[in-house]
Formats: C-alpha cells, structure tokens, sequence
C-alpha cells in the first residue's frame, strides 16, 4: 500500500529527517522542502528528493508533513493555500 506513495515533508528538521529515513524503503517517494541547504544536502545524501519550493512538495506528494516550527506555520499556510492533500503535522498544540 505505502510502496504506491510519495510523501513531503515541509521541513527537515531532527523529527523530519528521522521520519523520512524511517520510511525511505517503504514509499515510492520522499520529497523535502527546507531553506536550510545543509540539512537539504544530508538529507539528499541519504536519498531523498530535495527542494527548496514548499509548493513543489504538495504538488508531488500524495500526503504532506509539516514539519515546522510553530511560529512558521502561519507563513507555511499561507503559502500552499488550500489542497485537497493529506496534511500531517508533527508539531505540538499546532491546529490545521
């Protein structure tokens, strides 16, 4: 079921990258988004598909997870607009 699937992360924070190592043998897929180059590289080392385009993401990703700091989250919102995606969020007290 999961082999049919490509899952984003917007984010590649601690939480994000063990997520996405985690599930690298088990989907299709793995896409992120950061600004942070360095921690896109590491993850791109590692086999994940790197952008630095939040939209990118939800464009190929079957189900998106938003793996940023609460106080990025409004901005992140803003910029995707609204999808009919699968949103998953990792972040504490952080309604979507």
């Amino acid at each position: 079921m999961l082999k049919n699937l490509t899952i984003g992360f917007i984010g590649s924070g601690n939480m994000a990258t063990a997520l996405a190592t985690g599930l690298l043998n088990q989907v299709a897929k793995i896409i992120a988004s950061d600004k942070d180059l360095t921690k896109l590289e590491a993850l791109a080392s590692k086999g994940v598909v790197t952008t630095t385009d939040n939209l990118e993401v939800v464009s190929q990703s079957d189900i998106i997870v938003l793996a940023v700091k609460p106080n990025i989250y409004p901005i992140v919102l803003q910029e995707i607009g609204n999808s009919e995606k699968i949103f998953i969020s990792i972040s504490a007290g952080i309604s979507i």
